[in-house]
């Protein structure tokens, strides 16, 4: 778009439509008032989320090195690639344990 298209709101206006952060820095001292308590807890939430994001993922990271070793081939996979190599180590072991439990119940009734 243009920039002669443009529609510029001043700041105020904004904030008033919910368009910008309380924390917008505009020249400001929020110190001491209820608009630096407001960006305090924006950031607490942001950092918050950012630390949950990082934990996440470094959860995830242990779980799928861990599944690599699991799966037979799994080492160097990438995750699509390991997930489709698990779903058919899944149906390697259902089919071998039905061939045990067929054997197992030939062996019973004889």
């Amino acid at each position: 778009m243009p920039s002669s298209h443009l529609i510029t709101v001043d700041l105020e206006s904004q904030k008033i439509m919910g368009y910008v952060s309380p924390c917008i820095k505009t020249g400001y001292s929020y110190k001491n008032d209820e608009m630096s308590e407001n960006c305090e807890l924006v950031s607490l939430k942001r950092s918050e989320k950012r630390r949950r994001r990082k934990t996440r993922r470094v959860r995830l990271s242990g779980r799928f090195h861990r599944l690599q070793r699991l799966v037979p081939g799994g080492q160097g996979l990438q995750p699509d690639r390991l997930m489709a190599q698990t779903a058919g180590y899944i149906m390697h072991l259902r089919l071998q344990l039905s061939v045990l439990d067929a054997l197992l119940k030939v062996h019973d009734h004889t």
